[in-house]
């Protein structure tokens, strides 16, 4: 067979010994540009089978002087994936095999947009999507300041609070109920001071320490805050009003108020009968002291003159009370000073 003049490409991979079947290497030549070609002489092809040329062992071969084996290394498959940062949004943008496993936002702190405690969160990855996930849940309110419940009002329903206490006040304004203010509890009054007692109620409804001071219904004669001053008077034909633990009948009853902080004594010197002297703080007939016969005093019907000392503050209002013992009556002087 003949060889058309032409480049012909050869894979002699696999030839046994370096020779191709049915070529010899004379009937091969190198062109210019080192292409491989038949020769223009006498290139001949000689079936195997034939008989005329030389078989696949002709010993007039080369040993494929002119063949050249190997390998080509191949590129990687073509994924059409360029790894990227991976952020949250459906992909898998590493192309690590798995979608949204990070973002640079995750873990991050946030706003949820909700009020009170359920406000702040946390970045999470949810569908391809960050979202803030609250850290923390509604819970029952407690008297923390905090809007635990997250309804955007803070210790809302008076929490851990209602119980009765004491606010430390005297009279009415000592019972109180525990009230949540601004994050704590206390104990906030019940009932507000009056401007004044109200007579007769054994209260004291202006919170100053005192019950029924400063009444009007109880009392006969109005001192005032003179100091020093003597009033006279008469228990005859009275009534007893109190009850004097030193003992007692008919009474007269003078109201004296303090002009200032201090001692003040009261004296019944100069009356003709045995008198007693006792000191109220109410018109409930809350005594506050008493005296028969003062020791060392002039005599008062025969015995000493009743005395009584009183520490008082500035306008504090007290009754004194001057009756005859054992039912005694007469005229009387009552002296302050």
């Amino acid at each position: 067979m003949r060889m058309s003049s032409g480049l012909i490409a050869i894979g002699l991979v696999g030839c046994a010994g370096g020779e191709v079947p049915g070529f010899s290497d004379s009937s091969l030549t190198f062109g210019p540009g080192g292409d491989t070609g038949p020769s223009t002489s006498s290139a001949t092809s000689s079936d195997p089978d034939d008989g005329s040329g030389p078989g696949p062992d002709d010993s007039g071969g080369s040993g494929g002087s002119g063949a050249e084996t190997g390998m080509t290394s191949l590129p990687p498959p073509d994924t059409g994936c360029e790894p990227n940062t991976e952020v949250c949004n459906g992909v898998d943008d590493d192309c690590n095999g798995s979608i949204d496993e990070s973002d640079p936002m995750l873990g991050e702190p946030c706003d949820t947009g909700m009020p009170g405690e359920c406000s702040a969160g946390t970045q999470v990855c949810d569908g391809g999507s960050l979202v803030c996930e609250p850290s923390g849940s509604a819970v029952p309110e407690t008297c923390n300041g905090l809007d635990d419940d997250c309804d955007g009002t803070p210790d809302n329903g008076n929490p851990e609070g209602g119980g009765a206490c004491s606010t430390g006040l005297p009279g009415i304004c000592s019972a109180g109920t525990q009230t949540c203010n601004l994050g704590s509890l206390d104990c906030v009054q019940d009932m507000m001071a009056a401007p004044s007692d109200t007579c007769g109620n054994g209260l004291d409804d202006d919170c100053n320490g005192s019950a029924d001071d400063g009444c009007l219904s109880c009392y006969d004669v109005d001192l005032g805050t003179g100091v020093p001053q003597s009033v006279g008077g008469s228990n005859a034909g009275g009534s007893d009003s109190f009850t004097s633990s030193c003992g007692g009948g008919a009474d007269t009853i003078f109201r004296f108020e303090a002009p200032y902080a201090g001692s003040f004594t009261f004296d019944t010197i100069g009356s003709g009968f045995d008198t007693v002297l006792t000191a109220y703080s109410d018109c409930m007939g809350s005594e506050l002291a008493c005296n028969d016969d003062f020791a060392g005093n002039p005599d008062c019907g025969g015995y000493a003159c009743s005395e009584i000392s009183l520490a008082l503050g500035a306008g504090q209002v007290v009754l004194i009370a001057v009756e005859g013992y054992s039912g005694a009556t007469g005229a009387f002087t009552l002296n302050v000073s």
